[in-house]
């Protein structure tokens, strides 16, 4: 018997494909040479199927960054599943988060110069999962100061979590501005995340 796959799964394995498709060409090519048909090649579909679903390559390439964020989120989170202590699972968070931000980056390292005049754009892009990212960082937070880990009071944790995500922010520009993968950047985002979680 053959199973029939219903229309929202039809749709989103369609778009699934488009944005992997496009996620090649922008690594390729970059945002600003990359075209609708270029990506309908790679995904060999036409160019109508594309404008079905999205209405430019620009917001075909926002679906792209955005899934690709949420996916390094989820495994940043992943690696604090199975740790009890919240210094413990902050300190990994911190470094799981800034290496697969770090990551990222590389991956798309082409387009990086071509979006990072535009702040309303990355602003757009970033807004879209630092809200997410903000209330994990909150619920590691809660559960250390409930086991009296961590020295916050409850009303005091919506503004910590703000800061510790921007101090992530902060310190991805300044560890890979020059956008290298060597030992040096890996012992610093260790002490980095060290005098995060112990400083509390």
């Amino acid at each position: 018997m053959v199973e029939k796959i219903n229309a929202p799964d039809k749709d989103q394995a369609v778009k699934e494909d488009i944005l992997g498709s496009a996620e090649r060409v922008f690594q390729k090519w970059g945002l600003n040479k990359t075209t609708m048909e270029d990506i309908a090649s790679e995904a060999q579909k036409g160019k109508s199927t594309l404008y079905y679903y999205f209405k430019s390559k620009e917001e075909i390439f926002e679906a792209v960054i955005t899934r690709q964020i949420e996916q390094l989120l989820m495994s940043a989170k992943k690696s604090v599943e199975h740790v009890s202590s919240s210094k413990e699972k902050l300190k990994l968070y911190v470094i799981s988060s800034l290496k697969e931000i770090h990551k990222f980056g590389m991956v798309f390292s082409i387009v990086r110069d071509e979006i990072k005049g535009n702040r309303s754009y990355v602003d757009k892009i970033s807004q879209k999962i630092k809200d997410s990212e903000k209330d994990f960082i909150k619920d590691i937070l809660l559960e250390g100061v409930a086991s009296k880990e961590i020295n916050f009071k409850i009303e005091e944790l919506e503004i910590v979590s703000e800061t510790i995500l921007g101090i992530i922010y902060a310190l991805h520009m300044f560890l890979f501005r020059d956008n290298r993968d060597d030992l040096e950047t890996s012992q610093k985002i260790e002490i980095t995340a060290r005098l995060i979680a112990n400083g509390m």
